[in-house]
């Protein structure tokens, strides 16, 4: 392991290593690597990449419990954006819990495969907040005037002047989340007045402290948002049903996300009498969690961009 993509890029330069990955700010440092004998193949998993807010949190998790705000902060990532500058092309527009990569996958849904449900729209964010009951602060911390939880109020369990200010953990030592979350930082901020205090560890304390048993009767007061990269890869399990991740109570719901209509959903994907009924029920879930955005969806970028020696055989295809 590497704890920086800069001593593994060294790593490489030096051809100590057979396998290893060329980070995308280094991109320009490939045909120096070819040259030393070194081919290149982007590695992408079949998965799908988030992260989720903490629904337990007494403080924030009652926000994040609303549809709305959920799909406002959404229509805050700029994906297309994020693959462009951040990960030099290379990635996949993600809209919901199911592969979009590769693009004859047969488990994306036509709503899914038709884009992103809630693309980058900072005018729609906006205005979300302000029709349920917030006042909306532009480069500083917008709150709530209306609490309540009638069609433009705030929503249960939020008070009044209770201000949008929430914590996002991320894995330190990679650039290109660092680049996103920034990003995301800066235009929540600026244009909706949405603050959030981004804070790194190293990816397995991340790991630790989304997934740290937190539940509706303990909840855990340590973390709001937490985003270790790399969301979550199907494999050897590849149908991707999401029994493991959104199921109420299940053991990879870090943030504890919770809905009967899903767990439904979910079940009918488990218990399909055949192929057909099997896909059908797929769907169905698939559309409600495209939808109800259960956790934030960012860019399906590449697993790595994987250099390796040029003698090296048997290693592709990687993506199987």
């Amino acid at each position: 392991p590497f704890t920086t993509d800069d001593a593994e890029f060294n790593a490489l330069l030096a051809g100590s290593v057979t396998i290893g990955y060329i980070p995308t700010q280094d991109l320009a440092s490939k045909a120096r690597l070819t040259k030393q004998g070194y081919s290149f193949a982007p590695w992408y998993g079949y998965g799908f990449v988030y992260f989720p807010y903490n629904y337990t949190n007494p403080t924030v998790g009652p926000i994040f419990k609303q549809l709305y705000f959920r799909q406002a902060f959404q229509s805050l990532v700029n994906q297309p954006q994020y693959i462009k500058q951040f990960d030099a092309g290379f990635g996949n527009l993600e809209s919901g819990p199911v592969p979009t990569y590769p693009k004859t996958n047969p488990f994306q849904s036509p709503l899914e495969k038709k884009g992103l449900m809630y693309p980058y729209d900072p005018t729609k964010a906006v205005s979300l907040l302000r029709d349920h009951g917030w006042k909306v602060v532009p480069q500083g911390t917008s709150y709530c005037i209306n609490p309540g939880t009638g069609p433009s109020q705030c929503g249960q369990g939020i008070s009044a002047n209770e201000q949008m200010k929430f914590n996002l953990l991320y894995a330190s030592g990679n650039t290109e989340q660092t680049n996103e979350m920034e990003a995301l930082q800066s235009t929540a901020r600026s244009v909706a007045g949405i603050d959030l205090t981004l804070s790194t560890q190293p990816f397995q304390q991340v790991i630790g402290t989304a997934f740290s048993g937190c539940t509706y009767s303990t909840p855990c007061t340590t973390w709001q948002m937490a985003n270790w990269l790399g969301g979550w890869t199907y494999a050897p399990d590849f149908l991707p049903t999401g029994g493991e991740l959104f199921a109420t109570g299940a053991g990879s719901n870090g943030g504890d996300y919770s809905s009967p209509v899903n767990d439904a959903n979910i079940v009918a994907t488990h218990t399909a009498p055949n192929q057909s009924s099997e896909i059908s029920a797929l769907f169905k879930y698939e559309d409600y969690l495209v939808k109800q955005l259960p956790a934030v969806y960012l860019p399906d970028t590449p697993l790595q961009l994987t250099m390796y020696k040029s003698n090296l055989k048997g290693l592709l295809p990687q993506d199987g």
